[in-house]
């Protein structure tokens, strides 16, 4: 049975939510092994480079969806960072936020791209399930021995 991902609400992330938010990201991969600081975690959370949505339910931030749509090559939206809480997965949190990534960036654009580590099955799995397909690998990527898997999603070619 199909999960009803328009049942929750997505927000607009708000400063405040920072340290629960980051918290909420140390403790899962890849964030878990790469021992990022806060000045990584303050670029993933910058709005004003992104706009970045979150999901909340009971108070808590659950997930959170990051992207900027590229005026120059690509072309594009690129959706930098997908995250769901463990214990909310498989409930179409992360559908929900991807889809608000997708309305915004395929209102002007026609390829939304995203990378997943190479390793997440998880993560690959969802994303060509929901239509994106894998067009390359970068090796080496955030650390040395860490590949990650570019896909794109297009509804048409960039010119008609």
């Amino acid at each position: 049975m199909p999960v009803d991902y328009k049942k929750y609400a997505i927000v607009p992330y708000k400063l405040a939510d920072f340290e629960s938010v980051k918290v909420f990201l140390t403790n899962l991969d890849p964030w878990k092994s790469a021992g990022f600081d806060d000045a990584y975690y303050q670029s993933v959370l910058d709005s004003s480079q992104y706009s970045i949505r979150v999901i909340e339910l009971e108070s808590q931030v659950v997930g959170l969806v990051t992207w900027r749509c590229l005026n120059n090559f690509p072309y594009g939206g690129y959706v930098r960072t997908l995250a769901v809480k463990d214990d909310r997965r498989g409930q179409g949190v992360g559908t929900a936020l991807l889809r608000e990534a997708e309305d915004a960036i395929f209102e002007e654009y026609k390829n939304s791209f995203l990378c997943v580590d190479e390793d997440n099955a998880g993560g690959r799995s969802f994303y060509t399930s929901n239509g994106y397909k894998e067009i390359g690998v970068m090796k080496d990527y955030l650390q040395k021995g860490d590949s990650f898997i570019m896909l794109r999603k297009s509804t048409g070619p960039l010119f008609d």
